[in-house]
């Protein structure tokens, strides 16, 4: 199954993330800002109204840090 925690994504804003199981999210070349790995998974989280678009986060698939983009 899937479980959920907080992530706080910066000073303002925190987001409950859906911990997936890794090997089933998409792979992109997407460099991880902390080791520098050049292949992330990612996937989209509605972090605010309906009508903005969705934040894609990505996660590195070496050291397993988590960011968002912007």
């Amino acid at each position: 199954g899937f479980t959920t925690k907080v992530v706080n994504v910066d000073e303002k804003t925190m987001i409950d993330i859906v911990d997936k199981k890794v090997e089933v999210l998409p792979k992109v070349d997407q460099e991880c800002p902390k080791c520098a790995n050049g292949k992330s998974f990612f996937w989209f989280v509605q972090t605010r109204a309906a009508d903005e678009a969705a934040t894609r986060f990505f996660k590195c698939v070496k050291c397993m840090h988590t960011w968002r983009a912007y």
